[in-house]
This record gives structure tokens, sequence and C-alpha cells, in this order.
């Protein structure tokens, strides 16, 4: 079973859209572990860095890289770059009905808002990787960017043609949401809540429902 693996990481934006420093270098290290991770007869990269990473040439690696992956095969498509969020074009303005805020995630690519050019919507992501699914392979994305928490998910119509203007690109630092209560307190030693006049019944583990504990590398037989 072969591996084909689209590998984009940009770094050289050009105003407005600020410059990165690290997508490059973290593309080489994901082919340099993709590589060691199976046979090299095996692997098919396409790497596209800065100037290659146009909007066309990410559609073309999906459709012309990742389309030659059959039945049984397996394809990662990982993304370094900037991601946004943007108000779908006019012909797409349905899909802002599937989005809770009314704006699609986005990618952007090396050319993306310039000279007409829009970013890569994530309906648009959607379909190409249902396209490559559907033969029958097994797709991965990495998302290294911003907005990326449903760039793959429920895929649709995409979303074609030009921007709207309305575009926006911002950085949003992660959130440091404390867990809820019933986390807190969930595991085996969890108790169910007291029926009224009662004690409480602790949760116990059915035999065999969960996995062993996996022994560290340090311990001894």
């Amino acid at each position: 079973m072969a591996l084909y693996a689209l590998l984009v990481g940009v770094d050289a934006y050009e105003a407005p859209v600020q410059r990165l420093n690290g997508a490059r270098n973290d593309i080489a290290a994901a082919q340099a572990f993709l590589a060691a991770s199976v046979p090299p007869d095996t692997y098919f990269p396409l790497c596209l860095l800065d100037e290659d990473a146009t909007r066309a040439a990410v559609v073309d690696g999906f459709r012309d890289h990742l389309g030659r992956a059959g039945a049984g095969d397996s394809a990662v498509f990982w993304f370094c770059g900037h991601g946004s969020q943007a108000t779908p074009p006019d012909e797409a303005a349905h899909l802002a009905r599937l989005e809770p805020g009314g704006m699609l995630q986005t990618v952007l690519c090396v050319d993306s808002r310039h000279d007409g050019t829009a970013d890569l919507y994530d309906k648009e992501l959607a379909t190409l990787i249902a396209e490559v699914a559907a033969r029958g392979v097994h797709l991965v994305a990495v998302m290294d960017c911003c907005h990326s928490d449903s760039s793959t998910r429920a895929g649709g119509d995409a979303a074609a043609g030009p921007g709207d203007g309305l575009l926006t690109a911002r950085w949003q630092p992660a959130r440091t949401t404390p867990p809820s209560a019933h986390l807190r307190r969930s595991g085996p030693r969890s108790r169910r809540p007291a029926p009224a006049g009662g004690r409480s019944a602790r949760l116990r583990r059915p035999p065999g429902a969960w996995p062993p504990r996996a022994r560290s590398a340090r311990q001894p037989p």
C-alpha cells in the first residue's frame, strides 16, 4: 500500500497578509517524519512551499497528486500557514447557514487576497478530501493554522469564485478553559448522583470493558 502526501508550507506571505517564520521548517520536519515511517518505494510526496503554494496548485495537488491514490492506499494533507474566516461569495451564500457565525473557515495560500484570488474555503477542502476518500483511500489532514477546528468536517458543495472583499485575517490565542465538572469527576471511581433518601452507588468498571493500563517503557517486565 502506498502513502501519498501533499505538504504545503507558506512563510512568504505578502502585505497585507503578515509573513510567518517557521512554516517551511515544520513542513520539512513533517516530510522527514513521513519518509521515515514507510518504505521509500511506497512514499510519494509533493511539497508546495512559499511561491509554489498557490491556490490553484493546492487544488491541483489534491486532484492530480493525491488523486493517484487508490483503494487501500493512504493520503496525507499537511498545511502550515495562515488560517482565517471569510464570508462566502454570493453564489455560495447558503453555506453561511452551516456556521454559527455565518463565516466559513479558510486557509490562506500564498496568492490569497491578491489580484482577486480568494482563500481556500473549508467547504472546498471538504469537497477535495471527499473526492480522494471516495476511492477507498484513508486520508488524514493536519491543519497547522488558525481557525482549523472545522476545516475538514462536513463535506458539501464547494464554495467557488472570487472573494467578496470582507475577508479578515487575525490571530487568536489558545483558550484555557478549565475542565467541566463532570469531566473532573469522571473515571472508574466516580459516583452516580445519590437517589432521594439513599446512598450514592459507586460506578464499577465491567470486566474487560477498558484496556489494561499501558506499561511504561522504563518499567521492568
